[in-house]
């Protein structure tokens, strides 16, 4: 009887339970979430705010290592619902939802469950930081409701490669195989939408780090206007085609209409074929007859709607052969010349390495590149000067006054206000920090071809000239050096167009931001306005030696007083905190309690790096920007006496603002060794040579016309002899002194600033040290380090250490340069 009543309360047991997960399980399997897909407005942008996520299924780095791996079921190319008996292509609603909950033995880390974005991004975090899930693939699906059959635009980003499918139809897949962060309007997808409930599932992979995913939607005809902002081409499957493949052009971004037409022209705009398209996703035309290794552009019609697109037909070496052929001849026309050329050659080899084939928009920028180069070599054809009063795009460079080396940069023109007559306003966009420092034309900042096609965009939009300079390296700004950059690139397009220098606007992100306010700070006389976006406003110190005065003169918040001729706007989302929300706030309000015009905006739904739009976050910085001219006030022109930078000597760095020449002391042979550490740095920072001489063989006119950067003990024949001996340092086997400040010891380096005593309008920099061997441990970053006006470093041990710097006190004789700091 006991044994009945305890079987019965066992099985009453087990329904109980049976029904409880049951109904938990009907609570969240019976469907999948639903997304209203409703435009209030041409503009609306619907997102997706929940998804059904089944995943992580794991691969390994090896496997996408492995030869041939694009070809193989690794990473996205593995069907893994097929081992769970189901099918990518041919998945449903109901059967999605089943997997894993009709006893099919399941991974222990595999999951079928519904995950909400994170609010205000909408952004769908799968793994972070904090929770990694490297080299994995997982699939969110979501049932998209529709009051009407609709064309939409299904906007993507992903991190880091994904496929679509939609209605079992598989729309688009991107196969990138490189870490990337997420990107708003990575990618714009056309699709169609049936009445009523459409089932949308995205197979996302993961490489390494961060793994997002953002998903929204439009109208088609607003699709079409975020691929153009976004650098996504609207027709062109692809700008590079290979010998005898077809041109592959997209449809499903074109408005319908009752004719599509489509026209090949060759690089003098000529017709070399044309014909009727059908209005389907992608369609195949033929190249046959087609000259290989040429430029060609591709026109598409459809209504009033006409979009055209250069492609290259043929074999990119063959291509880059002819072109190196054709431009011979004109590579020594002149100076000018010669540099823009090879910026262009240099700039196209890089992107023919195999490493550069894996980075986004690849066969945009190669197409840029070759076209760019065309155009060049047929003006010379002509006899006429390269790019000059061109209106475009266009990768350029100037001979520096530094160090007598090329420094590019790119600028856009806008074609209506160059043909205007009248000087164009510009906009420099100043370089920000980035994690693999390389020369500009193998930098990030030609290699972000969206950002570029942004600011193209925006400048023909307000008619402004931007220019994009790269500040000298990827080291913290704000040096002379890099404030020389940005004069001398200003002055290099003036030479070329009709600038109006009372419409210079400076733009800045993060570092960037940093740079702009400064340099209005720093020469309150030469710019409109600035636009900055979550700009860095004070330095903290303790980082790269960056003492307490240094961080305080690198940092915007120290002198705002400066800013008062210029207006300010600045753009930093709350969510924001590299730098942090509150910084900007507080610099914001020291701003406005001394009289500096400045406005801040406060967005939310993004983070450091990610805007919900980005043309539209940029739009705003350039709108700023509409009808201001710079206004000199006076009584409003001012420093505070410690900044005045422009009349004193110092800091170390202050000397590479100009003409300087590194000088060899021919005195000792420990200065061979110190000056190799000094030339190796230059070129890993500036990828350049550095000018130099033996101190033997400077002249008056050296002494006259650049800083003297002296390394070692100076030779009793050189000129410089007398000079450096009348200045307050003295070495010796016991110790050094500098001014007034006395150190003992054997092995000792030292670095201080003086003015020229022979030329007060330049300074002369003393290196040396009291040992016969030189350590391999002290870098001699100058040009980027040197932050004080003497540093004095202890050379023992492993590493070298700073045992002392600062700043000198009085002045120095027989000079009217005050050196107080």
């Amino acid at each position: 009887m006991k044994t009945g009543r305890r079987t019965n309360m066992k099985v009453l047991s087990l329904m109980m339970l049976f029904f409880f997960v049951a109904a938990r399980s009907a609570n969240s399997v019976t469907s999948l979430p639903v997304i209203p897909v409703t435009f209030p407005s041409p503009q609306q942008e619907v997102l997706v705010t929940n998804w059904q996520v089944l995943g992580p299924f794991r691969f390994s780095a090896q496997e996408l290592a492995a030869p041939g791996a694009e070809s193989l079921p690794v990473g996205l190319n593995r069907d893994y619902l097929k081992e769970l008996g189901q099918d990518e292509n041919s998945v449903g609603e109901l059967s999605f939802l089943s997997i894993g909950r009709k006893g099919l033995d399941l991974d222990p880390e595999i999951s079928n469950e519904r995950i909400s974005v994170t609010p205000i991004t909408n952004i769908l975090d799968l793994a972070s930081s904090d929770h990694k899930l490297d080299y994995a693939v997982s699939y969110v699906a979501v049932i998209l409701d529709s009051p009407m059959r609709q064309s939409v635009a299904i906007s993507v980003g992903a991190d880091d490669s994904f496929r679509l499918w939609l209605n079992h139809d598989q729309l688009y897949s991107d196969s990138n195989q490189t870490d990337r962060g997420i990107v708003k309007y990575q990618r714009i997808i056309g699709a169609r939408l049936k009445k009523g409930r459409n089932f949308l599932v995205i197979k996302t992979c993961n490489l390494k780090g961060n793994w997002q995913l953002i998903v929204g939607l439009t109208k088609q005809e607003r699709g079409l206007a975020l691929a153009e902002e976004n650098a996504i081409d609207p027709i062109l499957m692809n700008s590079v085609v290979g010998s005898h493949e077809p041109l592959h052009l997209r449809g499903d971004l074109l408005p319908a209409a009752k004719s599509i037409r489509y026209a090949i022209l060759d690089r003098e705009h000529s017709i070399e074929r044309s014909g009727d398209l059908p209005l389907q996703r992608s369609v195949a035309i033929s190249t046959y007859g087609l000259k290989e290794n040429n430029l060609y552009y591709c026109r598409v019609t459809a209504g009033p709607t006409s979009i055209e697109r250069p492609f290259y037909y043929g074999e990119l070496e063959a291509g880059f052969a002819r072109l190196n052929w054709e431009a011979k001849p004109y590579l020594k026309r002149s100076d000018k010349v010669s540099i823009d050329l090879e910026a262009q050659f240099e700039r196209l080899e890089h992107l023919l390495q195999n490493e550069s084939k894996k980075s986004e928009f690849w066969g945009q920028k190669i197409v840029w590149s070759i076209s760019e180069l065309e155009a060049g070599i047929s003006q010379l054809s002509r006899g006429e000067e390269m790019f000059l009063k061109n209106a475009g795009t266009h990768l350029r460079g100037y001979r520096s006054s530094v160090d007598g080396q090329v420094q590019n940069y790119w600028v856009h023109v806008p074609e209506k206000a160059l043909r205007g007559g009248n000087p164009m306003p510009v906009v420099f966009a100043l370089p920000f920090i980035t994690q693999q420092p390389g020369p500009f034309v193998k930098s990030y900042y030609l290699a972000a071809f969206d950002e570029a096609e942004r600011y193209r965009i925006l400048g023909n939009e307000y008619g402004f000239a931007v220019v994009q300079l790269w500040g000298r390296g990827n080291f913290l700004g704000g040096t002379a050096i890099g404030n020389a950059d940005v004069f001398e690139t200003l002055s290099a397009i003036a030479a070329d167009y009709p600038i109006d220098l009372h419409r210079v606007y400076l733009l800045g992100y993060c570092e960037g931001g940093r740079l702009a306010l400064l340099l209005g700070e720093h020469y309150p006389a030469r710019f409109a306005a600035i636009s900055a976006v979550a700009p860095i406003t004070t330095l903290l110190p303790g980082k790269r030696y960056h003492d307490d005065a240094w961080a305080r003169l690198g940092s915007p918040s120290t002198a705002v007083e400066s800013l008062s001729n210029t207006p300010i706007f600045i753009l930093h989302d709350r969510a924001d905190n590299e730098p942090p929300f509150e910084q900007t706030r507080d610099f914001v309000a020291k701003c406005r309690n001394n009289g500096v015009s400045v406005t801040l905006k406060e967005p939310i739904g993004g983070f450091h790096g990610f805007y919900q739009n980005p043309t539209a976050e940029k739009r705003e910085l350039f709108e700023f920007f509409r009808g201001k001219r710079k206004a000199i006030r006076p009584d409003k022109n001012r420093y505070l006496a410690d900044l005045n930078w422009l009349h004193r000597p110092g800091p170390i760095e202050e000397a590479f603002g100009g003409t300087f020449l590194a000088v060899q002391g021919t005195g000792s042979e420990v200065a061979a060794k110190m000056m190799d550490e000094f030339l190796n740095d230059w070129r890993t920072a500036f990828f350049a040579a550095c000018p130099k001489k033996l101190d033997v063989d400077v002249t008056e006119a050296d002494i006259q016309q650049s800083n003297l950067v002296v390394i070692g003990d100076v030779s009793q024949k050189s000129a410089l002899r007398q000079m450096v001996t009348s200045l307050p340092v003295h070495i010796g086997p016991g110790g050094i002194s500098v001014k007034n400040h006395a150190y003992g010891g054997d092995y000792i380096g030292y670095e201080a600033i003086f003015p020229n005593p022979v030329n007060g309008d330049r300074y002369i920099v003393l290196v040396n040290a009291n040992s016969s061997s030189y350590p391999a441990t002290w870098k001699l970053h100058l040009s980027r380090d040197g932050i004080w006006d003497y540093a004095v470093f202890d050379l023992r041990g492993r590493f070298a250490r700073l045992s002392d710097a600062g700043y000198f006190d009085g002045f120095l004789p027989n000079s009217s340069m005050a050196v107080h700091r």
